[in-house]
């Protein structure tokens, strides 16, 4: 626990594929963690693990992921992108402290094919105010046609952002 509390210098962050498991408050407030690598190995990030770094722009969670504890990026206010790949991912935050609160500028959440969406919204992003998925997508592409669901919600700020659902 707390590895690199504070640590503002902090700007790129790989995380080797022996490490299993990101402790709790490891990278909190470092600032100026820009790029954050996590490998397939990764099954657990404790909370509050990068609470407050504000430098991160985009993330992807592994499919290995089982664990995403409490705040585990709350008020990572530079976020504007994440990939959600935790397909396995059986614990995650709660209501009253989800993953992304905070995150106001988290405008586009991808989430994998085979991640079920109603699992994860509520945990995930309670600072919307809606947060239902439309049933209707649109197909792109020929042979390797995916359809994308997308969902646009309004955070209780009034700010607007897209939810995109890819499916292959």
């Amino acid at each position: 626990d707390y590895a690199f509390y504070n640590c503002a210098g902090i700007k790129a962050v790989s995380i080797p594929q022996s490490l299993t498991v990101i402790p709790a408050y490891a990278f909190y407030n470092c600032t100026a963690l820009a790029e954050l690598s996590l490998p397939h190995t990764v099954t657990d990030i404790q909370k509050r693990a990068f609470s407050g770094c504000t430098g991160l722009a985009g993330l992807t969670l592994p499919a290995s992921l089982k664990t995403l504890g409490n705040y585990a990026f709350y008020n990572c206010t530079g976020l504007t992108e994440v990939n959600y790949n935790a397909e396995n991912c059986t614990s995650m935050g709660s209501s009253d402290y989800p993953v992304f609160r905070g995150c106001s500028n988290l405008k586009t959440l991808y989430i994998g094919n085979e991640v079920k969406f109603k699992q994860v919204e509520k945990k995930l992003l309670s600072d919307m105010e809606s947060t239902s998925l439309s049933e209707s997508g649109t197909y792109i592409g020929g042979e390797e046609a995916f359809l994308v669901k997308h969902h646009k919600f309004t955070y209780e700020d009034g700010s607007a952002g897209t939810f995109f659902v890819i499916t292959m």
